[in-house]
C-alpha cells in the first residue's frame, strides 16, 4: 500500500510503499477515503525537518542537551551514532482521516466490519490506503455524513477543544484571531453554540471566507482593531479570545488583553510566542488556557493505546466524545467543512501538491488527499523490494521489530558480522520497517512475522520487540524449527519461562537472550581474574538509572511488567555469568513511599548462589545523571575487581594493580555478542549451557519481582 512520509534528514516528502497494518490488540484496521493535510502543522514539521543538524538543535534545545548528557555518560560517538540514525527516519504525515473498517481485534466489540469512521492521531490517522487506530481514536459516522467531511473530524475537534477552554455561553462575544483551517472551524461552531463571533487573520481572503461562513463581524489585523472590538461590546471588551494562529509573533497575545474583558479568558491552541504582557493581563485579571491538542486523553496510553475510557461523570468531554460532537454538527449542517475544502488531490500526487502548499500565493484552506479503496481488495502481508542472491556462508536473519534499541545499537552492528545477513524484517508499523529496510538493505518486509516464520530461507529468527512478545517469539520461532536470539527479558513470568523450556528441550535449535554485558571486554577481563577462585563471591552492582515517564510502556503489566522484569534482568544475568553459579534465593525490597512509582524504580535486589556466593543490586533513578549509570565490584580470594560505567576497570590483587580504560566510548559487549552467536551458529553449537544460564538468571529475575510484592525471600 502507500504512504505519504517525510524524510527527517532533508524535509522531502515522498509516497512509499509500506507492508500493510497487521490487527493488533485494541485497534482497527481502516481502509482511508480521504485524509486531511493541517496545512500549518505538517508545513511547521516538514521546514523543521529542512534545517541542517545546527538549525535542528538551536530548533529543540532540549534534544540537544539530551544529546550532551548522552555524550557525558555514554561517549560522544555512541550518543552522535544514535542521534544521526534517528534523523534517516521517515515520519509519517497526517493525524485526521475518515474510512471504512476493513478488520477487527477480536478484544474490539463496539465496531462491525464495513461501518464507516473518522479517525484521530498523528500516531494513528496517517495519509495512507490503510491505517491501524486504537478503538479511543476512533467515531462512527452518521449516515447523513460524507466521508470527505467526516475527515476533517479531528481537526474539528481542536477546534472545539479549545472552544470548551474558553468557556463559553450563550449569548458570549468571542474574538478568534487567525482564520486558518482550524480558525474557520472555530467560527462555525462558536455560532452553533450560540456566540456573537467576531474573526481576524492577516489574511482579506480569510476574512472575507469567515464572514461567508457566519461570523458576525471579521476584520483584516490593523491598529484600528482594539477601537473596533471595545465600539462593538460597548468598552467592556469580549468575554473571551481564542488564538488560532501560529508564528514567532507576540501580536496575538498582546491584541487579547487589550480587547478581552476584565476575568475574560483567553485559549492559545496555535503554537504561538507565549510572551504574556503582565499589564493588561493582570489588570484585567485575565486567564489564560491551552488545550490539550483534540480534548480529555490525549497523550495518556491508557486511553488512547490501552482503551480506557474516561468515566463520563467526571470527564465530560474526551477526544472520543468531541469528534462525535462535530460529527453530529455535521450531520446537523451547523458544520460543513466542504465549504473550505480547496483542493483534493491522489495520494500519487500528494508529493506534488505538498510542493504547492508550501510555494503557491493561492489560498490554501481545506487540503485533502482521497484514496482509491474501491478497487478490489489485494493484501500485502509481504514486500519483496528486489530478489536476492543467496550466499550459502551467510546466516539468513528475520528481524521482529524496529525500535530504538534495534535501530540505534543493534542493526549497525549485525549489519557488520561477517556472515550474517538481515533479509527480512516485520514491525508493527510498516513505514518502520521500510525506513529500516532501505537503511539497512533488508529485502522482505512483512505485516506480521508469523508470515515471516514461514521463509524457508530463514534460519534465525532475531526477536527486538516490547517484552510481552519475547516468549511469544522464542516459541513460535522454535515451533518452526528456527534458531532465536531475542532481546532481554526471555520471558515475564515463570509460565513464559516453563513453556519456553519445554519447547526449547524438544528442539534441536538454539536460544540465546540478549545479555550483551557478558560479551563486554571488560566482563572477560574480570572472569580471567577471578578464574579457579576458591572461596565465595561477594558482589554488588549500582545502577543509576534514568528517570522515565511513568506512563512509559515498561511499567504496563501487560507489555513491559516494570523495571526490574524490563531492567534489572540485565544486572542480575550478570552477576550470575561473572559469579559462575546457579542463583537459589532472591530478595527484593524498594523505598517506603506514598508514590507508587518511586518504590517501582528504587529497590535493592539480594541474591543467594548455589556455591555460597551473595550477590547485592542497587537500583535507583533519585540519582544525578551526571553521576556514571553503572559501577560493580567483586570481591573473592583477596582479589577486588572494580567496573565503571564499562569505561574504566580496576583489578587488585596482591601481585599487583591493573587499570584498564576505553576513552572514547563504552564497549558493552554488542559486536562480541552477535559474532559469537554466528560463529555458533556455524559450527552447529546449540549452545546449551549458555541458554540454561539465561534461564536461571531470568527466573532470578520472575522471583526477584514477586518477592517485592511478598516482602519475603523467595526460592528460584
Amino acid at each position: 500500500m502507500k504512504q505519504l512520509v517525510l524524510d527527517i534528514s532533508n524535509g522531502e516528502t515522498k509516497v512509499v510503499e509500506v507492508a500493510e497494518p497487521s490487527v493488533r490488540s485494541g485497534c482497527i484496521i481502516v481502509k482511508n477515503a480521504y485524509s486531511v493535510i493541517s496545512i500549518g502543522t505538517e508545513k511547521s514539521i516538514v521546514n523543521f525537518a529542512k534545517k541542517n543538524i545546527i538549525g535542528k538543535a538551536r530548533n529543540r534545545p532540549d534534544l540537544f542537551k539530551a544529546f550532551l548528557e548522552k555524550a557525558k555518560r555514554e561517549g560522544v560517538i555512541i550518543a552522535y551514532q544514535q542521534a544521526s540514525r534517528r534523523l534517516e527516519q521517515y515520519l509519517p504525515l497526517g493525524y485526521s482521516s475518515a474510512g471504512i473498517i476493513e478488520k477487527i481485534s477480536n478484544d474490539v466489540k463496539e465496531f462491525k466490519i464495513g461501518e464507516r469512521v473518522a479517525c484521530a492521531g498523528a500516531e494513528y490517522a496517517w495519509h495512507a490506503d490503510k491505517i491501524s487506530v486504537p478503538k479511543n481514536m476512533i467515531a462512527k459516522v452518521p449516515d447523513e455524513v460524507d466521508l470527505k467531511d467526516a475527515s476533517f473530524s479531528t481537526i474539528a475537534s481542536i477546534a472545539l477543544n479549545g472552544f470548551r477552554c474558553a468557556n463559553p455561553e450563550l449569548g458570549h462575544s468571542i474574538v478568534i484571531i487567525g482564520l486558518g483551517l482550524i480558525g474557520l472551524l472555530t467560527v462555525q461552531i462558536a455560532k452553533a453554540a450560540g456566540c456573537k463571533v467576531i474573526g481576524i487573520d492577516l489574511d482579506e481572503r480569510k476574512v472575507k471566507l469567515a464572514l461567508e461562513l457566519g461570523a458576525d463581524h471579521a476584520y483584516t489585523r490593523s491598529g484600528s482593531n482594539e477601537t473596533t472590538i471595545l465600539e462593538l461590546t460597548g468598552q467592556i471588551g469580549v468575554d473571551s479570545v481564542i488564538i488560532t494562529a501560529s508564528g514567532d509573533s507576540n501580536d496575538s497575545i498582546q491584541l487579547s488583553g487589550k480587547i478581552t474583558r476584565k476575568k475574560g479568558i483567553v485559549s492559545i491552541i496555535g503554537a504561538i510566542k507565549l510572551d504574556i504582557p503582565r499589564e493588561d493581563f493582570y489588570k484585567k485579571e485575565l486567564s489564560i488556557q491551552i488545550p490539550s491538542s483534540y480534548g480529555p486523553g490525549r497523550y495518556d496510553r491508557n486511553y488512547e493505546e490501552q482503551g480506557h475510557d474516561y468515566p463520563i461523570g467526571f470527564v465530560r468531554w474526551t477526544i472520543s466524545r468531541n469528534m462525535h460532537t462535530v460529527l453530529q454538527l455535521m450531520k446537523e449542517k451547523k458544520l460543513t467543512p466542504a465549504k473550505i475544502i480547496t483542493e483534493i488531490f491522489s495520494i500519487n500526487s500528494a508529493v506534488q501538491s505538498y510542493s504547492d502548499i508550501e510555494n503557491s500565493t493561492e489560498l490554501k484552506i481545506g487540503s485533502v488527499i482521497k484514496y482509491k479503496n474501491n478497487e478490489e481488495n489485494s493484501e500485502s502481508k509481504k514486500i519483496s523490494i528486489k530478489k536476492m542472491e543467496s550466499n550459502p556462508n551467510e546466516i539468513n536473519c528475520g528481524l521482529i521489530g524496529g525500535g530504538t534499541y534495534a535501530t540505534s545499537t543493534a542493526l549497525p552492528i549485525m549489519k557488520k558480522i561477517k556472515n550474517m545477513k538481515i533479509t527480512s524484517i516485520s514491525t508493527a508499523s510498516g513505514l518502520n520497517a521500510k525506513s529500516i529496510s532501505e537503511k539497512y538493505e533488508i529485502n522482505n518486509l512483512y505485516s506480521d512475522y508469523h508470515d515471516m516464520l514461514e521463509e524457508k530461507s530463514i534460519e534465525l529468527i532475531i526477536g527486538m520487540t516490547r517484552n510481552s512478545l519475547h516468549a511469544n517469539i522464542v516459541c513460535d520461532a522454535l515451533l518452526k524449527n528456527k534458531n532465536v536470539f531475542v532481546e532481554k527479558p526471555l520471558g515475564i513470568n515463570f509460565e513464559e519461562l516453563d513453556k519456553i523450556e519445554e519447547i526449547w528441550n524438544k528442539s534441536s535449535k538454539a536460544v540465546m537472550v540478549g545479555f550483551n554485558r557478558r560479551f563486554a571486554p571488560f566482563t572477560n577481563d574480570i572472569r580471567t581474574f577471578f578464574k579457579n577462585r576458591v572461596s565465595p563471591m561477594i558482589a554488588y552492582y549500582r545502577v543509576n538509572a534514568e528517570n522515565i515517564p511513568h506512563d512509559h510502556w515498561v511499567y504496563d503489566k501487560k507489555e513491559g511488567s516494570g523495571r526490574i522484569i524490563s531492567e534489572a534482568c540485565h544486572f542480575i544475568d550478570y552477576l550470575t555469568y561473572v559469579i559462575g553459579s546457579k542463583p537459589i534465593e532472591v530478595f527484593s525490597n524498594s523505598i517506603t513511599t506514598q508514590k507508587s512509582e518511586d518504590a517501582m524504580d528504587n529497590f535493592i535486589i539480594n541474591i543467594s548462589f548455589e556455591d555460597g556466593s551473595i550477590g547485592s543490586i542497587i537500583y535507583t533513578s533519585k540519582g544525578n545523571k551526571k553521576f556514571s549509570k553503572e559501577h560493580a565490584e567483586f570481591f573473592a580470594d583477596n582479589k577486588s575487581a572494580v567496573l565503571d560505567n564499562f569505561k574504566r576497570l580496576k583489578l587488585v590483587s596482591d601481585k599487583k594493580t591493573i587499570n584498564k580504560k576505553n576513552t572514547l566510548s563504552q564497549d558493552k559487549g554488542h559486536k562480541n555478542e552477535f559474532e559469537y552467536l554466528i560463529k555458533k551458529l556455524k559450527d552447529g553449537n546449540r549452545m546449551e549451557d549458555e541458554f540454561m544460564l539465561s534461564l536461571f538468571s531470568s527466573r532470578a529475575t520472575v522471583a526477584a519481582q514477586k518477592s517485592m510484592i511478598t516482602k519475603v525471600p523467595e526460592k528460584v
